[in-house]
Formats: structure tokens, sequence, C-alpha cells
């Protein structure tokens, strides 16, 4: 009997593959929240599509996903799959000690210490990867040095939060009393013969006065922190000294910036000269911590192809929260400023200026997009809601036993 059940049951005795099913003679619209149920007579067996049967040559269980919240359960289980997100600290020393504990007999035992280590350290690894659910074929892919995907797009690591604190230096707001006890990120970087401290948010505080019109969003994605050669630093010392700043040498590309090897020969000199008119380089205005050592490179090409990555906390949503620190962050991100007296005066809230300020068609398209994780995290929680309402009508299935098998084996 134990066979027979191990890995079907849930704590509570219902069928973890939802069986029986819900029985529909015909395939309708449901009235009540406009989901398609698909025709289905056999309670005990999967949804079935003969077409997709006969060309995958296996077995199916076909799912409606055209209306209803499961589409979006569906987008928030595939992104959350996919994505990755790292692991909790707790959980890594938790994993660690697990290994230790189930495996005290290397300890103090015959074999050598170097045994020994390694044996814990592949067990280590081997678990820390499998709660990653990193797969072998993309842990290949890193070892030996290979792209993991192939698109025309980057992803740039930002983290927001900073930027939302230098705002809210210059208010006394509920925005800056939630994040006051975040840290600052600084590195410390050579400029000269010193080390000088530098924030993320000094690049676009700083920025050159032709992104006066920027946002942050957008100078996140075209822009970028280089250090200046040993030549172009002689020759911006040089325009110091003339009182004449100039704008960076780029008409020698470094690290292949401009070249793309995978171009036909005979149109490689026209997409060079392409790119070499989408970058330029500026200097940062003299209140830069690293005006001298440093300049800014421009690529407007990746207004289309830079992504930004935001990290650090979740973005707050429009429809449930702090609605003063959301408003706060969605200016911040697309109104362009250089302090936070730039986004509002001091007689209006951040709820009154956002909804004053006129955004652009982008940044109301960005700012839909970022509330559509929340809806469907939301629908991912009302769909197993209704999973568990159901299961709780269906008729329970006997263990013959006690809980303990289905118990390890849902806990797995």
């Amino acid at each position: 009997m134990r066979n027979e059940v191990k890995g079907c049951l849930r704590k509570d005795e219902s069928c973890s593959a939802r069986f029986p099913r819900d029985l529909y003679m015909k395939t309708e619209v449901d009235p009540n929240d406009g989901s398609i149920q698909v025709k289905k007579l056999e309670p005990m067996i999967n949804c079935v599509t003969p077409d997709v049967t006969y060309c995958l040559r296996c077995n199916t269980d076909v799912t409606s996903l055209l209306s209803g919240t499961s589409i979006k359960a569906v987008v928030a289980y595939i992104s959350d799959y996919v994505t990755k997100s790292s692991l909790k600290i707790y959980h890594m020393f938790q994993t660690v000690k697990a290994v230790l504990d189930n495996n005290t007999e290397h300890i103090g035992s015959s074999k050598t210490g170097r045994a020994n280590s390694r044996v814990m350290i592949m067990q280590m690894v081997n678990s820390l990867t499998s709660k990653l659910q990193i797969g072998s074929p993309m842990a290949s892919l890193y070892l030996l040095g290979n792209p993991d995907h192939y698109t025309n797009f980057t992803f740039k690591v930002v983290w927001w939060k900073s930027y939302v604190t230098e705002v809210n230096k210059a208010w006394n707001s509920s925005a800056e009393e939630e994040i006051g006890d975040e840290l600052e990120r600084v590195v410390l970087v050579k400029s000269e013969n010193d080390y000088i401290g530098s924030d993320t948010t000094d690049d676009y505080v700083h920025r050159p006065a032709v992104f006066e019109d920027c946002s942050l969003f957008e100078f996140l994605q075209i822009a970028s922190r280089k250090k200046r050669t040993k030549k172009q630093m002689e020759q911006f010392l040089k325009s110091m000294d003339e009182r004449e700043p100039m704008d960076v040498d780029v008409a020698e590309p470094e690290d292949d910036d401009f070249i793309d090897h995978d171009l036909q020969e005979k149109d490689a000199e026209q997409q060079v000269g392409d790119k070499t008119d989408a970058v330029s380089a500026h200097p940062f205005i003299p209140t830069h911590p690293l005006y001298r050592t440093h300049y800014l490179r421009c690529d407007k090409r990746d207004l289309e192809l830079c992504v930004p990555n935001f990290v650090g906390g979740p973005l707050p949503r429009r429809d449930e929260g702090d609605r003063e620190y959301y408003c706060c962050t969605m200016l911040t991100l697309f109104k362009p400023w250089r302090s936070g007296g730039d986004l509002k005066n001091a007689v209006d809230n951040w709820s009154e200026t956002f909804r004053e300020h006129n955004f652009s068609a982008k940044a109301l398209r960005l700012m839909n997009n970022f509330n559509i994780r929340y809806e469907c995290n939301d629908a991912r929680d009302d769909f197993s809601a209704l999973d568990r309402r159901k299961r709780r009508a269906l008729p329970l299935f006997s263990k013959g036993g006690s809980n303990s098998d289905s118990e390890d084996e849902d806990s797995e």
C-alpha cells in the first residue's frame, strides 16, 4: 500500500495531482470568472487533446490558459523558476549544517583530512546546487565559459534604493524613514595618487550638462563610467589648465567596443561607422569626486537593448502599501533631477507631484509592466486558494498507515 500512495497524497490526504478532476460535458465559458472550461468526461484521467497527444506521443495534461487567473499564475511560476533567485544566507548555513550532521562519520575518521574535506565539500556543493535548481547544462556552460543565453539584450544591475535615498536627503518623508537604515554602497576608487569614496548615485547627480533632461532610467540604460587612459588624462589636464574642458577622444575603440566580429566583411565598415556615431564620451561636471580621472561613456543604442535589473528588494507596488513611497520612487526613475528638490516643491506631497507630472508614454508603459509581477503573484495566490477550497470538497484517499511517508515526500 505504501508504494501505491507514496508521492501522491498531501498532508491533508488529498491527491497532489488534483484527482478526481471536475467533469464538463462540453467546452464552455464559466459565467462567474470568465475562465474557459475544456470538455472532460473522465474524472481520473488527465485532460487530453488528441492532436497534442498524436504529435508528442506521450502523456499530456492540457489546460486552457486563455482567460481566468490561471494564465497569470503560470507566468508567476515560470518567472520564479527561470530567474533563479539566490539563496538566503540562513538557507546556506542550514544546508551546510545538514550535511555536517548527516556525515558525522567523516569527522575524526581514519581517512586523511584531505579526503574527508573533499567528500564534505562535494556534498555541500551538490546540496546547494539542488536547492538553487541549477541544471547540469547550465552549470557546464559556466564551467566551460560558454554563453548561457542568446539575446541582443544586456542586463545592468541597479541598486535602486540608493537613488531614492539620495532624493530623500532633501525631505522629511515616510519614504526616507522607511529606507533610512539602508547602508549606502560606497566604492573606493583610485584617483591619481589618492583613494576617493564614490557612490553609484554620483554619476547621475553630477552627470554632464548634455544629459540635463535625461531621466534616471534612461541614464542607467545608456551611460557607464570609464577611467581615462594615461594619454586621455594628459589631454584632459592640459585642457583644464587652458580652462577649456574637452570631451574625451573616442575615435580609437578600446576593447573592441565598436567592432562586431559576427558581421560579414563587406558590411563591417558600415556597421563600425554606425556604432561610432551612436557612442560618445563626456566629462562629468567638476563637482563629481572622480571628475579628473573618469568620464561618462554614452551609447544611445542601449535605449532599446539595455534592461536595468533592479536589485536590493522589489520595487513598491502602486495599488498597495505606502502610496507616497511609490510615487517618490517612480518620480526618481522617470523625472530628471540632481537633488530631491528638483522633483517636488516643499508644499506638495509626492502623490500630488506624481499626479501632476506628465510622464512619457515609455515611462507609463514601464510602470504598468512593473505592476504585472504583483498581479501575477496575486493570481497565483488566488489560484492556490481556489485549489485548496476544491481539495476540501474532494474525497480523501486512505493511506492505510501513518502520515509520515506522505509528509516526508511533501517536504521534499
